[in-house]
């Protein structure tokens, strides 16, 4: 028993040793208050800590210091700051923007390009063969290309006296369409057979040719040939009714101007009640023909194709390196368009301000009327073809030309959007030419309109519009973001090119099946006052 003890108590005393020394080790142990462990994060140069690889004792507390790194040359870091960081990609497109707004006219780089014509606007369609409506193409399509044929139908009268050039603009852009082969015809033109139907007009005057689109303002209820996506579209609607009553009794698609006037007066129930008036007029006048496709008929697409402005007419003035957007803008603010009360009461009260000499800085563009004469002549071009340099039209594009000129020399440009809330082609005018628009906003495209426009209201006095228009005027800088971004927007998406690939895409959207409307910009179903007709439910 006691070498027992002995041998337990030798145990114990080797343990006790070995604890007393594993603490002696650890109480000779740097800490991080310990002064070989502080770093001088002051210092110019900095000092990095590498551990020794000795086992750790009271003599390894001082850490073993690396060498600084060498200093980089002279050389190296002026090649670092030349060396430029990459732009921000938003900020490169503000200078692109800038640049090109300075550089007018010519063509920047985020216009709107033509897109390619749909594969289903040249394949074989078919009518169905009850309601004479066109039936979904079928696919697989066949992979032939050819050009679009498309005809542009008008009356030779409005043609070469309008003031207004919405649907001629339009026929400029479509022309310079790599894709599409334009025709241009109708009544009052050299050749037009008033004893015959419209179809056997033209199929008379384009022999073996088989149109693809035919576009038209207005063709008198007569009916096109059967084997083109018959569109017309649609302007004004200052009466309900009569507008109602316009629509063509055969088209395929209705294209309006205006988003606020499709969701106003052709919902499905006001399309059956117009049908079933124009059937029983057809049946009075004794034309079953009409009365017939009436009544077998369905309903039309509905489609929003608002207006635009050729950016080769409308664009600001060029400018120097040391002239800013003001600079060549002599009138400060210049209020365009009719006056009339009745259905431009913005303009009419701004008028009244500039004549009482309660709205400052401001004056007043003469308007030249709607329509305007001269003495024409014969076209000495081939009858079908289109001219955008017709000498018949020269007093028109000279007016327009005027017109736009004002538009580049003023500030801002004063209007509104009449009574009826609607986006004219004002709106798309000025903003291409860099003339800043006070107005107020119309029930449509609003996203477009939002902050490079100076809101007015029709509620407002005089007194209040003449605060803003002066507060807006005394801060060239923001004027000038507004105009630049203004014009970016409306050089993407109020082209006339944009128009033209709208009204090929309403075609082919039918072809494949589409019905309904089609909005491709938004819009609100707001208050519209309609100065002849009744108003909408919100105008209570």
């Amino acid at each position: 028993m006691s070498s027992r003890r002995k041998a337990l108590g030798y145990i114990a005393i080797g343990v006790a040793l070995l604890q007393l020394g594993m603490i002696t080790v650890y109480l000779n142990m740097p800490n991080a208050s310990d002064e070989g462990y502080a770093i001088d994060l002051t210092a110019t140069e900095y000092q990095y800590f590498t551990p020794s690889p000795s086992p750790a004792t009271a003599s390894d507390s001082v850490p073993i210091l690396a060498p600084p790194p060498p200093k980089p040359n002279k050389e190296e870091i002026d090649k670092k700051k030349k060396k430029k960081k990459p732009l921000h990609s938003q900020y490169d497109l503000d200078e692109a923007k800038e640049e090109c707004f300075r550089q007018q006219p010519s063509p920047c780089f985020f216009d709107f390009k033509w897109r390619p014509i749909p594969q289903v606007l040249i394949q074989e369609r078919k009518r169905n063969p009850k309601t004479n409506q066109w039936l979904p193409v079928k696919r697989p399509y066949s992979n032939h290309t050819r050009k679009l044929q498309l005809l542009y139908h008008c009356h030779y009268g409005h043609y070469t006296t309008s003031m207004d050039r919405f649907f001629y603009d339009e026929i400029d852009a479509a022309v310079t369409h790599p894709g599409i082969n334009v025709s241009f015809y109708g009544p009052g033109f050299p050749g037009w057979d008033k004893s015959i139907s419209t179809s056997d007009n033209i199929n008379t005057h384009f022999q073996n040719m088989h149109f693809d689109i035919i576009y038209s303002m207005d063709h008198w209820q007569s009916q096109f040939p059967s084997t083109a996506v018959a569109v017309s579209t649609i302007g004004d609607c200052h009466t309900p009714h009569d507008c109602q009553k316009s629509i063509q009794s055969y088209d395929d698609v209705v294209a309006l101007r205006y988003a606020g006037e499709i969701i106003d007066l052709f919902r499905p129930e006001q399309w059956e009640e117009t049908t079933e008036l124009k059937m029983e007029e057809a049946w009075q006048n004794n034309n079953i023909h009409e009365f017939d496709y009436l009544q077998n008929r369905e309903m039309p697409l509905f489609v929003h194709n608002p207006d635009c402005a050729p950016e080769d007419v409308f664009y600001p003035s060029k400018l120097n390196e040391t002239q800013k957007w003001h600079h060549p803008r002599i009138y400060p603010a210049q209020l365009f368009g009719s006056t009339w009360g009745e259905l431009y009461p913005l303009r009419d009260k701004m008028r009244n301000g500039i004549n009482k000499k309660i709205l400052f800085n401001a004056t007043e563009f003469s308007h030249p009327g709607y329509n305007i004469f001269v003495n024409f002549t014969k076209p000495k071009y081939p009858v079908g073809q289109y001219r955008p340099k017709d000498s018949n039209t020269a007093h028109l594009r000279a007016q327009q030309s005027m017109y736009a000129k004002a538009m580049r020399e003023t500030q801002i440009c004063m209007f509104d959007s009449s009574r009826v809330r609607k986006a004219i082609r004002k709106y798309h005018e000025a903003f291409l030419s860099g003339c800043v628009v006070a107005a107020d906003i119309p029930l449509e495209m609003e996203d477009i309109f939002r902050d490079v426009t100076i809101p007015l209201r029709f509620d407002m006095g005089i007194e209040e519009i003449n605060d803003i228009l002066q507060e807006y005027l005394a801060d060239k800088e923001r004027l000038a973001w507004m105009a630049r971004e203004a014009f970016y927007r409306a050089r993407q998406h109020w082209t006339c090119r944009n128009k033209v690939d709208r009204l090929i895409e309403s075609a082919a959207r039918l072809l494949n099946g589409d019905k309904g409307y089609w909005f491709p910009f938004g819009f609100s179903a707001g208050c519209r006052d309609y100065p002849w007709g009744n108003n909408t439910m919100w105008c209570q």
